[in-house]
């Protein structure tokens, strides 16, 4: 249940915090029909019984406080604070650092369970025309200043690089907060689009490389990391679920500067992120369905990054 929360007192002496909780307007209204008062959700149109809402929110005041923002503060000051790092790596040939994998270490311990995941597929539009436009050396600094810079992001944002892709990157999210993971990821695939847009097609554009359109699709899901591979070749921890192949799907029906988000996440936002989405429109050849049968729903993200 999305709820706002209302500091009423602080005792510092006492180190306590009084507040009052009540479910979101902006998603919920009371109403009265014949089965008594209820609190109608807007967006899933569902009815909760009165008796029911109460014994949530008192469960919800039970639970310890968990905050996990993003730490990477202001969108539009980390791009402007990029331009000198990526102008530096398009014009200059700095040395390579060796491989690292913190991606793997994180998933390492959860080998053969399953847990909820949010996935983000984010790809370079037409990557083949642009292979063909540039010389190949141009080619690789380009997209590995792309790669680097759009890797860089995701740790503010609690996100790991699951796989690079040669175009694109898939990223993944874990719990323990399902909720607050697809939060991240939408915000994180915001200030992706910010960073590509304003920070490193203007410094393409300045050396004469020819600027790149992005897609990116987000969803949500169970999964399971797997040791995949074999020691005399390659040996990985993968992540294992559908969702990530529907995110993948979502990313290439997404136009391009596009944030596709699936029903999974969309249904697990909170208010602030979800209100501003809009409904898809999907083509009669998309395959997927939901839980009813009807076609799997597709939102698109905001073009502003919102807190």
């Amino acid at each position: 249940m999305d709820v706002i929360q209302e500091i009423v007192k602080v005792d510092r002496e006492a180190g306590t915090v009084e507040y009052h909780i009540y479910p979101d307007p902006r998603r919920y209204e009371w109403r009265t029909g014949d089965g008594g008062r209820h609190l109608f959700d807007r967006y899933d149109r569902t009815v909760i019984g009165e008796e029911v809402v109460m014994e949530m929110l008192g469960e919800a005041v039970k639970i310890k406080p968990l905050s996990q923002p993003q730490t990477l503060g202001d969108a539009a000051a980390y791009v402007a604070s990029r331009s000198d790092a990526i102008r530096k790596r398009l014009t200059t040939d700095e040395p390579q650092i060796g491989p690292a994998d913190p991606a793997s270490a994180a998933l390492e311990g959860l080998i053969g369970d399953r847990h909820e995941y949010v996935a983000l597929v984010v790809d370079i539009k037409d990557s083949t025309k642009l292979a063909r436009s540039v010389e190949l050396d141009v080619l690789a600094r380009m997209v590995a200043v792309v790669s680097d810079e759009l890797s860089l992001l995701l740790p503010s944002f609690y996100g790991h690089v699951l796989k690079y892709t040669g175009d694109g990157l898939i990223a993944f999210f874990p719990a323990p907060n399902f909720i607050r993971m697809n939060d991240h990821a939408v915000d994180c695939a915001l200030t992706m689009r910010r960073l590509v847009y304003e920070g490193l097609n203007p410094a393409f554009d300045g050396w004469g490389f020819p600027t790149i359109e992005i897609r990116i699709g987000i969803e949500g899901g169970e999964g399971v990391a797997s040791m995949l591979g074999n020691v005399a070749t390659k040996r990985s921890v993968d992540l294992v679920g559908d969702f990530i192949s529907i995110a993948a799907k979502l990313q290439a029906l997404a136009p391009p500067g596009g944030v596709y988000v699936g029903y999974i996440t969309e249904r697990n936002l909170h208010i602030g992120w979800r209100h501003q989405l809009a409904r898809v429109q999907t083509p009669a050849s998309w395959p997927f369905k939901d839980e009813t049968g009807n076609p799997y729903a597709v939102f698109e993200a905001p073009v502003v990054r919102t807190s």
